[in-house]
């Protein structure tokens, strides 16, 4: 008696859903105010950070998720007297939306010269 298995492929994560996730997150951040928003902004840095090391080998995504943490650090701590929290959730989340937009192009351009 023989086994068969199934082979079930992995669907990435779609780039519009990445989007959604990372703006739900800075709107949830920016919603629940100083004492909690702080803590929570690092879900939508490290989503980013994933999304823009998925197609790179483990290396670069260790590197994406320090980059992130530092920029969290940075924002939520470091240059608490001197930014806003609010301006450092804008920052935040238009560097976010600039890395996304990035790594989508660069993602297409890598499938399209595979295929070609």
């Amino acid at each position: 008696m023989q086994l068969r298995y199934a082979r079930v492929t992995k669907q990435p994560i779609s780039s519009i859903a990445l989007w959604l996730a990372v703006s739900g997150g800075f709107l949830i951040s920016e919603l629940s105010g100083f004492s909690v928003g702080r803590y929570i902004v690092i879900a939508p840095l490290a989503l980013t950070a994933y999304a823009a090391g998925r197609r790179l080998p483990p290396v670069y995504m260790a590197a994406n998720l320090a980059v992130a943490f530092l920029v969290w650090l940075l924002f939520s701590f470091l240059l608490f007297g001197i930014v806003a929290l609010e301006i450092g959730f804008l920052i935040e989340f238009v560097l976010c939306i600039g890395v996304l937009a990035v790594s989508g192009l660069l993602g297409r351009k890598q499938m399209r010269s595979r295929a070609g």
